[in-house]
């Protein structure tokens, strides 16, 4: 939660009349070997991601009317299809496997929270970012086997002006993205044998 110099920054930009700046987060920040990965998984699955998985975003206000937009939803499901298929020989998206499971994943949250604390020279910015979907299994005749809950979370502190919170909420937005395509693997893929058999 925004402290009270932050309040301050977000009411300044409002009266200012913001404009947007967008953070594309760094594909190779998610390395695919990474991965927690015990085994190739051959049981054949299809998966597919629910509407408007991809656009949601998270957005924070910095001083000067800068709104800063990291696109969580994007990266999210492609590091989650990068999980998916390291972790199973036979998946494919969106058409149904005749004798195997779905996945059907979404997104409920994507946020970040800001935190400010003023210093003499500059002020120091810890983001936190927060990603919370499920994963429901559904077998051959599309019926729900397991819904399992996935997460990621990130933190990071910077000191600096707006350019600092924006790195921050670059490297607080990549672990929690790394983060819930490796919980995939340790509860849907390693965990193959009580949810996907």
């Amino acid at each position: 939660m925004a402290g009270k110099n932050g309040a301050c920054l977000i009411a300044l930009a409002l009266l200012l009349g913001a404009c947007s700046s967008r953070i594309a987060l760094n594909e190779a920040s998610f390395p695919i070997q990474d991965l927690p990965g015990q085994h190739l998984v051959q049981t054949p699955v299809a998966y597919s991601f629910a509407p408007g998985f991809a656009k949601q975003n998270a957005q924070i206000a910095c001083s000067l009317g800068v709104n800063y937009t990291t696109d969580l939803g994007a990266s999210a499901e492609e590091r989650l299809q990068q999980a998916i298929h390291s972790s199973f020989a036979h998946a494919q998206q969106e058409t149904p496997a005749p004798h195997g499971y779905t996945l059907a994943l979404s997104l409920q949250t994507a946020d970040e929270q800001v935190s400010v604390k003023g210093g003499m020279w500059d002020n120091k910015y810890t983001v936190d970012t927060t990603l919370k979907g499920t994963v429901q299994v559904l077998n051959a005749q599309g019926q729900p086997v397991q819904v399992v809950p996935i997460t990621g979370q990130g933190s990071n502190t910077v000191a600096g002006s707006c350019g600092a919170l924006k790195r921050a909420m670059v490297q607080a937005s990549e672990k929690a993205v790394a983060q819930i395509g490796n919980d995939f693997v340790a509860k849907v893929a390693n965990g193959q044998r009580r949810v996907v058999s």
